[in-house]
């Protein structure tokens, strides 16, 4: 659509598309395409309906393994409905269906319970706040890494917070951002977290701003610059699912070894080819983004540090 309507206001679209979706399943997908088939897995649920049975076979198609995937009798898998403007801006509304559903009983199955915690990193999205903390009562006693993109949750912010600390790496959007943080710049943010005895990153992602770092470890901010799209001959389309590539791949490459700072560079470059491609699971794979890396280093690209 030329632009997203305002309350009230109705539009017309030029297009109507029906994609593979969900936050969760985008960033495994990502992540899947930059690691060894079945390197990845799925935890989450699907309702019992033709969508599930989709998903199952495109996660299978990806290299996702779906073992972790509970079924919910009687409901619907979950479903998003986005709008996306003439400059690649988009609003989304999610029926959770099956999601919403998941509980800390199903993380305690034994075999989901054996993922985690056989699994090197885990990333989080938005099942409930209580099936969240199960799943950080059973990394906290392993060596896994854990990210968490709360999306919507941020709306329980207390709740949120107290979580919040207990994760390796917390990603937030801008509007996110201020809705746990209120309107403080990163710097702000970090020394009052600091203050409050967080020890944990802090990713706030800008878009097309590229993103700030908090880094509570090691009491320094890092400024990630974005992928120049059109330097490197290509355009933006659609910033759908941008933050599920970043995530994805910002697991997969530490979960590969790479240096944090190595990673953000290639979460955001993930991100960036996303963003020049329609679908919402269009993240790229391994040889594309390490071409794509490849190029942009050459045109001096890097992360830039500040203390605290």
């Amino acid at each position: 659509m030329e632009s997203l309507p305002t309350p009230g206001q109705e539009v017309t679209v030029s297009e109507v598309a029906r994609v593979p979706g969900g936050t969760a399943a985008n960033v495994a997908v990502a992540a899947a395409r930059i690691l060894p088939a079945n390197a990845v897995a799925f935890v989450g649920a699907l309702g019992d309906d033709a969508i599930a049975e989709q998903q199952r076979e495109i996660l299978h198609s990806e290299g996702v393994a779906a073992e972790g995937v509970v079924t919910i009798p009687e409901a619907e898998s979950g479903q998003a409905f986005i709008l996306v403007d003439a400059d690649s801006q988009n609003v989304i509304a999610s029926a959770l269906g099956a999601n919403a559903l998941l509980t800390p009983d199903h993380i305690r199955q034994p075999n989901i319970r054996d993922i985690i915690v056989r699994a090197r990193n885990c990333a989080i999205t938005d099942p409930s706040l209580q099936v969240i903390e199960e799943i950080l009562n059973i990394t906290g006693a392993t060596e896994c890494r854990v990210s968490w993109d709360p999306g919507v949750l941020v709306a329980d912010s207390d709740a949120v917070l107290s979580l919040a600390r207990r994760v390796g790496t917390l990603l937030l959007n801008e509007e996110e951002s201020t809705s746990l943080f209120g309107g403080s710049s990163p710097r702000d943010i970090g020394r009052r977290l600091r203050a409050d005895g967080w020890r944990n990153g802090i990713i706030l992602k800008q878009g097309g701003q590229g993103a700030t770092v908090i880094d509570l470890v090691n009491d320094q901010l890092i400024e990630v610059p974005p992928l120049p799209l059109t330097e490197l001959g290509m355009n933006p389309v659609n910033s759908v699912g941008a933050g599920d590539a970043f995530h994805g791949a910002l697991a997969a490459l530490e979960a590969e070894g790479q240096e944090f700072t190595d990673a953000l560079l290639g979460a955001t470059a993930a991100a960036g080819i996303k963003v020049s491609r329609s679908g919402t699971r269009d993240a790229p794979t391994s040889d594309e983004l390490t071409e794509v890396l490849a190029e942009w280093r050459e045109r001096g690209s890097s992360v830039r540090t500040d203390a605290l």
